[in-house]
């Protein structure tokens, strides 16, 4: 044998050698074996045994053509026929390494299908069903999703079902359902939105049952759900859940609400005894003319839910101290009792007459005011108070219409006058001159007419400031869109206030064209956009009542702004990038001549709101439920990542149902089609078109046949970005 034919006969053994050898690596994912291998092989190791099958080939066919080559210009027969034989050899090596190659690849994609698991997917479609199974209210949604971990040692495929509340949009509730390929092994978890914590819920090895290792993980789930006291899912049937992850989490549950109840005691005591405070000294001020008063802040009790406040009278140098004590019973009763006494006894020995329990409100505040008179009267001879210098400003008609304006929205609107605001209306009402500035600051336009809380009256809370010695009360703000059942109140405090250079007592002065405006306003049943002339004149009114009794009125600058909702879809992966680009292009449109366009030029960034992408129909649903969330004055638009839909496989499906009517029979159709088929890593599928048909009917409930279009969509890159908020215009 000569020198060229054995160089070619080793090359030829080389890669023959080579390709034994991965046929043995190959064995790692399944070829050449029918059971599954111990110790799978992670996935990009089996990968790159195909690809070497892949070299090992070309490497072959290389060899075959320079081989060819040689034999052509061999010196002479015998070489030929030598490298004849080593081809021949060769080339029928060469279709059995393409042969191993097709097969590698085979086995390849079924070491993939496995790794995810036709028995995880089994096992994920019947605990998706399950927890449909558990009649999720129409207060829920349902969702779910599988994760693929390949390159873990061993591989995992993990599946999560999610119960959704609808409004607001939050997750409540996941199962989480975890399959080993390697040990046939599955583990399940639940987590709970108010825990923030995942419960043990099944585990399952060797021969035991799917469905008893589903109805373990749903049982928890319901134990769980029934524990928080949440009303997402409608089944009444009861789980005994003895786990200690569940008990302890019960027993935390209990102890929050004895704190709940415990803190609602305490505030309901809180409120009732600074009414009580606040009447006692209301009414001892009127008793005991010229007296001085005061009230001091209430004191909890750390042992019990009782509360203590505390009133101070003083007649000349005689000073009475009042103690009165709430304390709020289990059945929620509360139980009044007081003490008086001196400022000088500490212990204020005397006792409230008539405190027993079950005692009213107004009944004990009497009792209190007339022992507490009684005791100063037969302890000091009070002394009057000197009369005021000038004319008490609450005498004039037009004052206590304004004081009835503000106690008209207070029925409304219960407690948003405040204690400060209170304080100064019962000194004019009892004789005090005190300096009092109401204004009605602007009238915007609401920002959802279709919110009945959005177009009412909006009050803010009354505080005492101090403005170059007048005391400033606070001030209203009305909307633009008044709820027509507040317009009696509103007319009637809007009347009252005075037209410019008006003095006081001047009722009659009140600006006619004010009130026409109103009242037409209100003529046209608050249809339309509010008059011109009606938003001129009241845009930052303001009524100063001094001690000299003038009233003035000044003019204001606050804008009257509306509200738009804006969406803007962005193909550009990069979240800076496809702001940059949208927001440049709406400020060249509209940005630089217009402070309020309306559109994203009002936002300078961005806030990103979910990390996962979403198909443009799931981003633009997301977007209906959540745009309300973004306020017109917020600096930052918000912001999802968005893919483009790719369609992996498309199934009709038909489900029965049973359900109250035709509407709830689609509702509970289309989580069930969602749930019905594979969950392929990273997709998501979408249900559309469907199509329902009674099939029969009782007195309460009907059954139905929906057939729907279920597609599973890969949402796994981030393709754009959809910009979307409220901005002023």
């Amino acid at each position: 044998m000569n020198a060229v034919v054995m160089q070619a006969e080793l090359a030829l053994q080389d890669i023959l050698n080579e390709h034994e050898e991965l046929l043995g690596q190959a064995r790692g994912f399944g070829m050449r074996t029918a059971a599954i291998p111990r110790g799978l092989m992670p996935l990009k190791e089996a990968q790159g045994v195909v690809a070497k099958f892949d070299d090992n080939t070309r490497k072959l066919k290389g060899f075959l053509d320079s081989l060819g080559q040689t034999q052509v210009h061999a010196p002479d027969k015998a070489t030929r026929d030598a490298l004849g034989e080593i081809y021949d050899r060769g080339a029928k090596s060469l279709r059995k390494f393409e042969d191993d190659l097709t097969k590698a690849k085979a086995a390849l994609a079924k070491h993939e299908d496995l790794l995810v698991g036709e028995n995880f997917q089994d096992m994920f479609q019947a605990l998706r069903l399950a927890v449909l199974d558990l009649d999720l209210t129409d207060k829920a949604d349902f969702g779910a999703k599988t994760h693929l971990y390949l390159d873990a040692t061993p591989a995992y495929a993990v599946g999560v079902a999610s119960v959704w509340r609808i409004d607001p949009k939050e997750e409540v509730y996941k199962v989480r359902a975890t399959y080993k390929a390697e040990t046939d092994e599955y583990i399940a978890d639940m987590w709970s939105m108010k825990s923030n914590r995942w419960f043990p819920a099944a585990k399952k090895t060797g021969h035991a049952r799917i469905s008893a290792f589903v109805k373990a993980v749903v049982d928890k789930l319901k134990a769980v759900h029934d524990l928080e006291g949440e009303s997402l899912i409608e089944s009444r049937r009861t789980v005994e859940d003895t786990s200690k992850e569940v008990a302890g989490y019960k027993g935390e549950i209990d102890a929050r609400i004895q704190r709940e109840k415990a803190q609602a005691e305490y505030k309901q005591a809180e409120k009732i005894s600074a009414d009580i405070s606040q009447a006692i000294d209301r009414k001892l001020s009127a008793r005991l003319p010229g007296s001085r008063t005061s009230r001091y802040p209430s004191r909890r009790d750390t042992s019990t839910t009782r509360v203590t406040t505390w009133n101070a009278i003083s007649v000349g140098n005689t000073t009475v101290q009042v103690a009165t004590n709430v304390r709020i019973d289990p059945t929620g009763t509360a139980h009044i009792f007081g003490h008086y006494g001196l400022s000088s006894d500490s212990t204020l020995s005397k006792v409230v007459p008539k405190t027993a329990f079950g005692e009213s409100f107004e009944t004990y505040v009497d009792a209190a005011v007339d022992a507490v008179a009684s005791f100063i009267t037969a302890s000091t001879t009070p002394t009057r108070a000197p009369a005021p210098v000038s004319a008490p400003a609450q005498d004039t008609p037009h004052i206590r219409a304004v004081l009835r304006g503000l106690r008209g929205l207070e029925i409304e609107y219960p407690g948003t006058l405040g204690a400060a605001a209170e304080t100064e209306i019962n000194k004019v009402l009892t004789g005090a001159v005190p300096s009092i500035t109401l204004s009605t600051t602007k009238l915007s336009q609401v920002e959802n007419p279709t919110d009945p809380v959005a177009v009412a009256i909006q009050a803010r809370a009354f505080q005492a400031q101090y403005h170059g010695g007048t005391t400033q009360v606070g001030n209203i703000t009305i909307t633009q869109t008044v709820a027509l059942k507040y317009r009696a109140q509103i007319v009637n405090l809007l009347l009252t206030i005075p037209s410019k250079d008006a003095r006081l007592p001047g009722p009659t002065d009140s600006s006619v064209d004010l009130a026409g405006s109103i009242k037409e306003y209100f003529a046209r049943g608050s249809k339309g956009s509010l008059p011109a002339l009606v938003r001129s004149l009241i845009a930052d009114v303001t009524v100063t009542i001094t001690r000299q009794g003038a009233v003035g009125r000044t003019a204001g600058t606050t804008r009257t702004a509306g509200a738009a909702d804006f969406e803007n879809m962005v193909w550009i992966p990069n979240v800076r990038e496809a702001f940059d680009s949208v927001h440049q292009d709406e400020l060249a449109e509209h940005g630089h001549r217009d402070g309020y366009p309306g559109t994203i030029a009002a936002k300078s960034g961005y806030a990103i709101r979910v990390r996962d992408p979403m198909t443009e129909r799931q981003a633009h649903e997301y977007v209906r439920k959540d745009i309300s969330n973004n306020g017109k004055w917020d600096r930052n638009a918000f912001a999802i990542p968005v893919t483009k839909e790719r369609v992996l496989a498309t199934d009709k499906i038909t489900v029965t149902v049973t359900a109250r009517d035709e509407k709830e029979a689609l509702r509970q159709a289309k989580m069930r089609i969602y749930a019905t088929g594979r969950f392929p890593p990273n997709a998501t599928a979408v249900v559309s078109d469907l199509v329902p048909k009674k099939i029969s009917e009782t007195a309460r409930t009907k059954t139905f046949e929906v057939t729907g279009t279920r597609k599973v969509v890969m949402a796994d890159t981030t393709d754009g970005w959809l910009f979307y908020g409220v901005a002023p215009y």
